[in-house]
């Protein structure tokens, strides 16, 4: 099995869920005197590889090479294991929630869900994966997505294009547009702790219109926004078989049995039929207070194993290995342009909990509005019942005919319906239900995107589309007659790629080049250098264009009397998240003026932002722009510092506002500080400088000797005499610690290739020695 690019697909890989240690083969067992007649575990996880390619066989060889001192001393093959690799990949097993949103889950049940609120779309049963999205009325009579969350372990990332209530009013009230007709800026948001999962990867595309995530375990999440629309679809991976839950069903390729509520009965109620309305089902999968991640997880650390390729060689007994946290998935065939994560998680929403696991004060804030009012500024009704379809036979006949029409108009879903590689009868089932429900054909293309979606993804997982030289002339013609968004009506489409039209620009000729700049905000723009990255200034608003759309930084200064300009104002580099959002980057983490625009100066507009540390500062707009100095602080040279805080050059002085709040005061706590205080007073009276300073010299020469002295520095026999038994140490150790030897005790047994030793003392980390003799299992 290979890659439409010609390369090969493993299909077995080894599973190390620790690295033992630098000198250890990742595709190789140590055995050693210590555990020589212990059980040898050797963990193999089939490859993840998203194609219908059957059952495969492989080999594998189990080697034996003695080494003493890094020297072979004997090699030969114990044994040949023959592995079968079951094929668990699915036909047709994306689940989709396409627009009002009509749903399709794993196993190709159709049904949809008009309710307002925020659902669980997927949850992998024992995994902490998962994917939610909220509704709201887009329609007097439907929904449609306006916002979804996708959660890695503690990584949540955010999509999110809700009307609130606040927006509403400022917005669109006032410029008489109406409720269902207002369309929100769409917020980027990517909630973290440290750093993203491990294994994780995500993708934008189509200037910020297309956001592409995978899983550690394969799985995979494509989120489309187009105009006031969100369209999820997600790929299942074989690890997901079985253990899915939420509105896309149990993937367990029986669609009679997809509908699992949460206590695990199958839902018989009403709505329980093809294209229905199970609203009680859907009601089902409302997630609680707890469960809720739209801003974000506490910190709960995803252990990802590390998956390494061994090939072998049978003449030299040589293993090369290629090993990383996304060694399980094969994403020869996935496009991976445009990693986010980054540009964009390193001005990121600041930790949900602090590093120690706690909540700050902010946080508490936010977790208590949060429990008194769950919906917060969403404009959301969950209490809405909406009505179901019309059932019309005449209008059902007419919207089917209208949609088939449509789609047999695109060369692409006619080519797609005659290579039987997309659900042609979902995506005209949710085009049908749009025309019923708003008696307009707007709707149309997201049933259009829904069966490109399908369509594209067999054609990259069938195999026949890779290795049939005659298919993968078809698989090739469709990637080029396809274009995103079809060129949105205003380009040529040529070889996948759009010519635009004159006055459009962008990959899907969807930007207006004479749109204005409108409802620009900074979103951030009370940045708390406590609490997280203000290296960039993140704005939102209407009429961003890529490649045009540029911004302009003025330094400024903030103070109790207000601000005033302090620097020149210099352009900045900026990065194109969305076309509701773009980041200006900040040379200096400084309060700034900033001005943006598109193609006319004279039409910026002016923002701020204020940066600062609420240790020292409490900043901000209203009633108008100050920074008032907190009590208890001190600003020294620029700097903020709390209570007791040293200064970073010299630890005997500190801040000490009671004292000073601008000046450093000498630490009179500290022992360390204050014993050279009576060794100096006193010294000069009768005595030429250079006595003073040779009899200093001598004093801490005779304190060095008599404190080495005063500690029995055990000789390198002793350490190697401490264990229980007879071990192979590194003899660096005693001699990294001349200057604080401490016994040591061997506080456990072998395990995992390391001894664990227990320091007693100041010290109690634990220390490990690498083995100088060894013998290994090759595989």
């Amino acid at each position: 099995m290979r890659c439409r690019n010609g390369n090969p697909i493993r299909q077995a890989v080894i599973v190390k869920s620790i690295v033992k240690s630098s000198s250890d083969s990742l595709c190789s067992n140590e055995v050693t005197e210590e555990n020589w007649n212990h059980q040898q575990n050797v963990s193999i996880a089939a490859k993840l590889d998203f194609k219908y390619d059957k059952t495969q066989y492989r080999q594998m060889i189990i080697w034996y090479r003695k080494t003493i001192n890094n020297i072979t001393m004997e090699r030969r093959s114990l044994r040949n294991i023959t592995l079968v690799i079951c094929d668990r990949d699915r036909p047709n097993s994306i689940c989709s929630s396409v627009n009002d949103p009509h749903i399709r889950t794993f196993d190709g049940w159709y049904y949809n869900n008009f309710l307002e609120g925020f659902f669980i779309l997927y949850r992998h049963r024992y995994l902490p994966f998962e994917v939610q999205i909220a509704t709201q009325r887009c329609n007097g009579q439907a929904t449609c997505n306006c916002a979804t969350y996708v959660r890695s372990g503690d990584t949540v990332l955010a999509i999110d294009k809700c009307r609130k209530k606040s927006f509403f009013e400022k917005w669109c009230h006032s410029r008489n547009i109406g409720k269902f007709e207002c369309s929100n800026v769409m917020k980027f948001h990517l909630y973290g702790h440290d750093r993203i999962t491990p294994g994780t990867k995500i993708y934008s595309r189509n200037n910020g219109k297309q956001y592409f995530v995978i899983f550690p375990s394969g799985t995979q999440v494509k989120i489309t926004v187009d105009g006031n629309y969100i369209s999820i679809y997600i790929t299942p991976s074989p690890v997901d078989y079985g253990n899915t839950a939420g509105l896309c069903g149990l993937f367990d390729n029986n669609s009679t049995n997809d509908l699992i509520l949460r206590n695990g009965n199958s839902y018989q109620g009403k709505g329980f039929y093809k294209r229905g309305q199970p609203k009680d089902f859907c009601k089902d999968w409302r997630p609680d207070l707890s469960e809720n991640i739209y801003q974000g997880v506490s910190k709960r650390p995803y252990n990802h194993e590390l998956y390494c390729e061994c090939d072998g060689n049978k003449e030299s007994s040589s293993v090369d290995s290629k090993c990383n946290t996304n060694a399980l998935s094969e994403l020869c065939d996935v496009d991976t342009s445009g990693d986010l994560i980054r540009p964009i998680f390193e001005h990121s929403e600041s930790q949900v909990d602090n590093d120690d696991g706690h909540m700050d004060n902010e946080n508490k804030r936010r977790r208590r509005q949060a429990e008194a009012n769950p919906l917060g500024d969403f404009d959301i009704e969950e209490n809405f019942d909406p009505p179901n379809i019309p059932v019309d036979n005449t209008s059902v006949s007419w919207a089917t005919e209208v949609c088939q029409n449509f789609l047999n108009s695109v060369a692409v879903a006619q080519r797609c319906q005659k290579e039987s590689v997309a659900d042609f009868t979902t995506s005209i089932a949710g085009c049908v239900d749009d025309l019923m429900i708003t008696n307009s054909t707007l709707w149309m293309t997201a049933a259009l995107d829904s069966l490109k979606e399908h369509c594209f993804r067999e054609l990259s997982q069938n195999p026949m589309y890779i290795d049939d030289p005659a298919k993968t002339q078809i698989a090739d013609e469709l990637q080029s007659a396809s274009c995103l968004s079809q060129c949105n009506s205003h380009g040529n489409c040529t070889k996948g790629t759009c010519t635009c039209d004159a006055g459009y620009t962008g990959l899907d000729c969807g930007f207006d080049l004479t749109m204005k700049l409108d409802y620009l905000e900074v979103y951030n723009s009370l940045c708390d250098l406590k609490r997280g990255n203000c290296s960039s200034a993140q704005i939102t608003g209407f009429g961003f264009i890529p490649n045009i759309t540029s911004c302009w930084v003025q330094p400024v200064m903030v103070t109790e009397k207000g601000m005033e300009i302090s620097g020149n104002s210099e352009e900045a580099d900026l990065i194109f998240v969305s076309p509701d959002e773009v980041h200006c980057q900040l040379n200096k983490q400084i309060s700034a003026l900033i001005k943006v625009f598109n193609t006319d100066f004279a039409q910026n507009s002016s923002l701020f932002i204020i940066i600062y540390d609420s240790t020292c500062h409490d900043c901000s707009f209203h009633p108008t722009i100050q920074c008032i100095k907190v009590r208890n602080s001190c600003v020294i040279n620029g700097g903020c510092y709390g209570p007791g805080q040293e200064n970073p050059a010299d630890k005997c002085m500190i801040c000490r506002p009671d004292k000073s709040d601008s000046e450093w005061s000498f630490n009179s706590d500290s022992d360390s500080c204050n014993m050279n205080i009576p060794l100096i007073v006193g010294l000069c009276v009768g005595l030429g400088c250079g006595l003073i300073f040779l009899a200093i010299v001598v004093i801490i020469i005779v304190y060095k000797v008599r404190c080495a002295g005063s500690q029995k520095l055990p000789s390198l026999d002793e350490y190697e005499t401490m264990s229980h038994s007879s071990v192979h140490r590194s003899h660096n150790f005693a001699y990294d610690n001349l200057f604080k030897p401490e016994r040591i005790e061997v506080a456990g047994s072998y395990c995992d290739g390391q001894f664990s030793v227990q320091k007693e003392g100041p010290c109690s980390e634990i220390a490990a020695f690498p083995k100088s003799t060894n013998e290994s299992f090759g595989l």
